[in-house]
């Protein structure tokens, strides 16, 4: 999110009296068919501003996605025991993951701006979803949460590129995160011990003893976070016009990654593109 000109300090709303605060669930499942689910639980608080979202997409290959959203308030996904457990009744959702795996957290921003927090709370697990009483998904899936503070357009990156890889059976995670702009970072986490030296590029996550090829072969989305928010008026309204504009494309591929010498480890990798304009 590059820093804006003067020109476009007229599309950006006055700071409210109250701070900013959001907090983001995402979590997902992708079966060993190819067919995914991708859901999410937000929490907004700005100033008189308070907005509560859930949604969930299903994505079968072949197919167009199917989503269903709601604006009703409802509670986060519930971390207990060895899994997460959602319940959305407005959408059908029911979404259970069992995990054997331990979470991590970074704080990936802290200024005089604002803070964000990131903690994955299950970097791989068994998923199954429910949605309504015909449609049921099993396989493999990941869950992280997010809290800022700094407003979305005052975090000083271009480009972001986010995924993760979670082995077919559940076990074994690659998850990372990189930042192109004024702040350049990168964040790569194997089985939650953050790899030093790790690279990210469009085609390979790599770090010392692991390796992660992509080849972008099936795209789940292509679109804007205005499409997301036309169904949202009151924070469309809300948001600058420059910074709705930012294009994400999100791919799936079934691929294997390399974790040790001649040892290769299939799973699905769900990573997307961000373009901030």
């Amino acid at each position: 999110m590059s820093p804006r000109s003067a020109s476009d300090k007229s599309q950006i709303p006055p700071q409210p009296r109250e701070g900013f605060k959001l907090s983001k669930w995402y979590l997902d499942c992708v079966a060993p068919d190819g067919r995914a689910v991708i859901c999410y639980w937000a929490s907004l608080e700005w100033g008189a501003l308070s907005v509560n979202w859930q949604n969930a997409s299903i994505y079968e290959p072949g197919k167009p996605e199917v989503s269903r959203s709601s604006l009703r308030q409802c509670p986060p996904p519930v971390v207990g025991g060895k899994g997460i457990t959602w319940r959305v009744p407005e959408l059908e959702l029911h979404y259970q993951a069992a995990s054997e795996t331990q979470g991590f957290a970074a704080r990936l921003l802290d200024t005089d701006a604002g803070t964000i927090d990131w903690r994955v709370e299950s970097p791989a697990s068994c998923v199954t979803v429910t949605l309504g009483p015909n449609e049921s998904i099993r396989g493999s899936g990941y869950a992280e949460r997010m809290s800022m503070t700094v407003l979305p357009w005052r975090v000083p990156i271009d480009e972001l590129r986010w995924g993760r890889w979670v082995s077919d059976d559940g076990r074994d995670s690659i998850v990372w995160i990189n930042w192109k702009g004024s702040l350049p970072r990168t964040w790569v986490f194997f089985n939650g011990v953050q790899q030093e030296g790790a690279i990210v590029e469009d085609d390979r996550i790599g770090a010392e003893g692991m390796d992660l090829g992509l080849a972008r072969e099936r795209t789940l989305s292509s679109t804007s976070l205005m499409d997301v928010l036309s169904g949202i008026p009151i924070l469309a309204r809300a948001t600058p016009r420059t910074f709705a504009a930012m294009q994400q494309t999100r791919w799936c591929e079934k691929v294997s990654a390399n974790s040790a010498p001649g040892v290769r480890r299939p799973g699905h990798a769900v990573h997307e593109l961000v373009i901030f304009r």
